[in-house]
């Protein structure tokens, strides 16, 4: 999302109630599979939750996955750990969906936690600059 002379809207937005609340007051949010992560999303964001699901099926499911983190952070006062990582571009040239590579996650994702792994398709077109480091 940006605006004119914002190119991370989202960004500037969670930086502005970082500001208003404080660093004591955990920031949680949601995010389809095509989110375009900036760094200063994950600065200023406690918790970022992806959907898991193309159609977005799951946005319940996601919601309980972020009320669920923002629970355990306010009720045994921790904090996640952020870890993002930038892959390499992939084409897919076969009948298989191109979100198959989240079967794999799963597994990994059984455990009744918020704090799990997931796959995230940025817009390949985007021009933002804020995008560039990741």
């Amino acid at each position: 999302m940006s605006a004119d002379g914002e190119s991370d809207l989202t960004g500037a937005l969670l930086e502005l109630v970082r500001k208003s609340v404080g660093p004591d007051v955990p920031i949680v949010g949601t995010l389809d599979l095509h989110a375009n992560i900036t760094e200063r999303m994950l600065q200023y964001a406690d918790l970022l939750v992806g959907y898991h699901a193309c159609p977005h099926l799951d946005s319940f499911e996601t919601g309980q996955r972020a009320a669920a983190g923002l629970r355990q952070m306010i009720e045994e006062n921790v904090r996640p750990v952020t870890y993002s990582r930038k892959l390499p571009k992939i084409t897919i040239r076969s009948p298989a969906s191109p979100l198959d590579c989240t079967v794999g996650w799963r597994s990994w994702n059984a455990t009744p936690t918020c704090c799990r792994p997931a796959c995230i398709w940025p817009c390949p077109g985007s021009t933002s600059p804020t995008l560039a480091g990741l």
